[in-house]
């Protein structure tokens, strides 16, 4: 049934380079990329009237700095804080926001500098210990887990204890997602790893290792939302949101690992795929009819995980589906067809929702997909959103 101020995409603009850039401020990165955005979409900045975020300083800038220092007013704004497990939660305040009127045209993305911050004129060092004290991780600092990986490698044991998977297993990711990243002239990192490279990288937390881990990378990435009606009189073609599902929190819940695996505060039982059924129900479509799927690949068994929780997978399976070449563009089920947060930057997976736009308005070059008309960025965080390209 077509709603109301139905929420579209209707343009996207990136920094044209994701890597390290020390001489580089982050409003520079920021209004790089919010420009390309605006000119990509056809609209002026006095048209813009709203903006969402998921990261202010020390990695990005706050939401009214920004306005203030790239002459913008708008009537609606959004932040949340410094974690990348937001971004899902961005794009769906923003297409809210549209669909009840609130705002006609949204920015959403970031400037980003994950590996320093200019303060007051001068440079400072951010360490991920740093910004896991703005808010935890699933991991408690009096273990001495004070940075993401902790919490991963944790899960990530777990998984290979109980179901046979190996370190060799996650080569295969790291490769897949170097390969097309190399597609990408953006990408922080594009030189093809095989497996042996993979498997001589040194361990960062036992058993992940150096390629299992994003990297801390600069860069910038916005996307611009507003209703179908709005997009009638721009150049582009839409990608409508579909439908959306929201981040879940609660004692079952593990920010790196799905239910069911008995991880912290989490029940050990047999995790059943079909509780995630609703958004596909409500954009209309099934697992089937999903062409690429985008997940947060802060590390690589996070794309296990992510097959599981929303049933592309049965649980202990998503090693060998991905193991056997189901994730390359070629594959069953291609993910991250960019590089994601692994090769391509962590630009806070800004640039994931990027690409999903790019591959349903056919524009994504050499990483193009055949016939992709819907999309899915799912998460083992339990959020997803389903862009699709026709209206639902």
């Amino acid at each position: 049934m077509t709603r109301k101020n139905t929420p579209v995409i209707v343009g996207a603009g990136t920094t044209e380079q994701f890597g390290q850039f020390p001489d580089r401020s982050i409003l520079e990165l920021a209004t790089e990329a919010l420009k390309n955005a605006l000119e990509d979409t056809g609209i002026g900045r006095d048209e813009l009237d709203g903006l969402v975020t998921n990261m202010g300083s020390p990695l990005s800038r706050h939401y009214d700095r920004l306005c203030e220092a790239l002459a913008l007013d708008v009537g609606f704004t959004a932040q949340y804080w410094a974690h990348g497990r937001w971004v899902g939660s961005g794009l769906q305040h923003a297409a809210m926001a549209v669909e009840t009127g609130v705002a006609e045209y949204v920015a959403v993305g970031l400037g980003l500098k994950f590996t320093a911050v200019d303060q007051m004129g001068g440079e400072e060092s951010v360490s991920l210990s740093e910004i896991g004290s703005i808010g935890e991780h699933s991991e408690r600092p009096w273990y001495g887990m004070t940075a993401p990986v902790g919490g991963n490698a944790l899960a990530t044991r777990y998984y290979m204890e109980k179901y046979g998977a190996t370190s060799e297993d996650l080569a295969h990711i790291s490769k897949t997602f170097r390969e097309h990243a190399a597609l990408d002239p953006r990408s922080h990192f594009s030189k093809p790893i095989d497996i042996e490279d993979h498997q001589a990288s040194r361990y960062i937390v036992d058993p992940l290792r150096l390629f299992d881990c994003a990297p801390l990378s600069d860069g910038g990435a916005y996307l611009i939302v507003t209703t179908a009606e709005n997009a009638a009189s721009l150049p582009n073609d839409p990608a409508y949101v579909a439908s959306m599902e929201g981040l879940h929190a609660g004692r079952e819940n593990h920010l790196f690992a799905r239910p069911g695996m008995g991880i912290r505060t989490q029940r050990e039982y047999e995790y059943d795929a079909s509780v995630t059924d609703p958004v596909f129900e409500r954009a209309g479509v099934t697992r089937d009819d999903i062409d690429a799927l985008y997940t947060y690949d802060a590390f690589t068994p996070n794309v296990w995980y992510a097959l599981e929780r929303w049933g592309f997978c049965e649980p202990g399976t998503a090693f060998e589906f991905a193991r056997d070449g189901n994730i390359s563009l070629d594959g069953e089920l291609p993910m991250n067809t960019h590089g994601g947060l692994l090769s391509n930057g962590h630009i806070s997976a800004w640039n994931h929702l990027v690409e999903m736009y790019n591959q349903l308005r056919g524009e994504a070059d050499k990483r193009q997909l055949t016939n992709a008309d819907t999309v899915q960025f799912a998460t083992p965080f339990g959020d997803s959103i389903i862009m699709r390209n026709e209206e639902p």
